[in-house]
């Protein structure tokens, strides 16, 4: 009984302490914690097209099909952000930092990705685009060495000097997009869609077309 007595004084000691803890770990922009930034109400359901978003954190928001049409998240903190089939056409993702975001069937047609921070793939099926410390220096385009790519919707991007070295690009929509001067030794562009791509100076070695 003497041993019994003390383990259950120190279970209700610690309820607190587990209790803070799970409220530290609650994640924000849910709808049972919204946060409201310039404007914009993030509780699961997201609709902020145009909105200025520039310098903000939105680490491990959920973002699932938010609509961020035309939304300036320059130098915005996307690390681990769900974006799953979000609509970011037109927006500027210049600087932002998607270090481990999801971008399943994200849409992201006519985005700015100068400077944006990428990192290499670390899955194939889901296809993640997922994203690490791989600035490029000066700022000059993207570095998106070994990057997976496969399906995602590209058209109208701006990659110009990109690192696409080893990328996997097969059956990504390319079409309209910027490649001037990007570095595509390697990569897989199988089933690529490139109508009205401008792919001047871009260095196709050994691409898998």
């Amino acid at each position: 009984m003497s041993r019994i007595i003390p383990l259950q004084i120190l279970a209700l000691l610690a309820m607190p302490l587990f209790g803070c803890m799970d409220d530290e770990a609650a994640p924000s922009g849910v709808a049972s914690n919204p946060v409201t930034i310039n404007g914009c109400v993030f509780d699961g359901n997201v609709a902020c097209p145009g909105f200025d978003l520039s310098e903000t954190s939105l680490i491990a928001f959920d973002l699932t099909n938010a609509d961020l049409a035309g939304a300036d998240l320059t130098d915005a903190d996307l690390r681990n952000a769900i974006l799953k089939g979000a609509d970011l056409t037109g927006a500027n993702l210049s600087g932002a930092n998607l270090s481990g975001a999801d971008l399943t069937d994200a849409d992201l047609t006519l985005a700015t990705l100068k400077g944006t921070i990428f990192s290499e793939t670390t899955t194939i099926a889901q296809k993640w685009l997922l994203v690490a410390s791989l600035v490029t220096s000066g700022g000059k385009g993207e570095n998106l060495l070994g990057l997976d790519l496969a399906g995602a919707n590209l058209s109208g991007a701006d990659l110009s000097g990109a690192d696409l070295v080893h990328a996997n690009l097969s059956g990504a929509n390319l079409s309209g997009a910027s490649l001037v001067g990007a570095d595509l030794a390697k990569a897989d562009l199988n089933n690529a869609l490139l109508m009205s791509a401008d792919l001047s100076a871009a260095l196709l070695a050994e691409a898998d077309l």
